[in-house]
């Protein structure tokens, strides 16, 4: 773009010191930021991979309507959340994925992205054409998610959903494919964070947000392959947020 414009050749080395320079202009706001999603009633959250000097590095967001955090560490784990939010996000109801991260960390309520589950459900139809038990599952979500965008929401609906669902998880599917025990063991756990929709109308249904936020770093990714040092990613996801 210089080149062509001004007929001055630029440096990678020039380039790299605007961004440091930026990124150094940032922090002020960054750190303004990552308090205010801290405050936040809702927090959307995800997680992608990058490389950083030939290794793995993972990538974390959190944001809300107004707002994205972004920053990246080493780790996928635990510690890497609790660099950021030691002490959670006990004001915010949390929409993410099923990473069991997320549930370790101390926080008002979870909802689980629906669209996810759909997903994983739609997979189990097509391994298994003849058994419905995915079909109900999914029948049950699409129903939340409905109840949701009509505003038909009332006590007695949810009550007969839950029931539904328990009783749906409570079957047992030795009969079908592992995939299938291991799908439900894995909802099991989050059984009590599939419908705070329904009950908080400011949570979304699904963790597309999070996902949006995410895409600028996985077009980095195919484009650059890497990035050339741990600051130099720091930098990125700064100037990102």
């Amino acid at each position: 773009f210089f080149s062509d414009l001004s007929g001055k050749k630029i440096s990678e080395r020039t380039v790299q010191n605007i961004l440091k320079e930026n990124s150094n202009k940032a922090d002020a706001a960054y750190e303004e930021i990552r308090k205010r999603i801290e405050c936040s009633d809702v927090v959307g959250a995800d997680e992608t991979g990058a490389a950083v000097e030939k290794e793995l590095h993972w990538n974390w967001i959190f944001q809300n309507d107004l707002l994205t955090y972004v920053f990246q560490l080493k780790s996928r784990g635990q510690e890497a959340i609790d660099s950021k939010f030691p002490n959670g996000l006990p004001k915010s109801t949390l929409v993410t994925d099923r990473l069991r991260s997320y549930f370790n960390m101390k926080v008002k309520n979870h909802q689980v992205c629906l669209a996810h589950l759909l997903r994983n459900a739609e997979y189990l139809n097509e391994l298994d054409t003849k058994q419905d038990w995915s079909r109900r599952f999914i029948h049950l979500i699409s129903h939340s998610i409905d109840l949701r965008r009509t505003g038909d929401i009332t006590q007695r609906k949810i009550k007969v959903l839950k029931t539904k669902m328990k009783k749906l998880l409570g079957e047992s599917l030795t009969h079908l494919d592992d995939e299938f025990e291991t799908f439900k063991k894995g909802i099991l756990k989050v059984k009590d964070y599939l419908f705070t929709i329904l009950s908080d109308l400011r949570v979304p249904y699904d963790n597309n947000a999070s996902e949006r936020g995410v895409r600028k770093i996985k077009i980095k990714q195919k484009v650059s392959g890497c990035f050339r040092s741990n600051g130099d990613a720091d930098d990125f996801a700064k100037l990102h947020s």
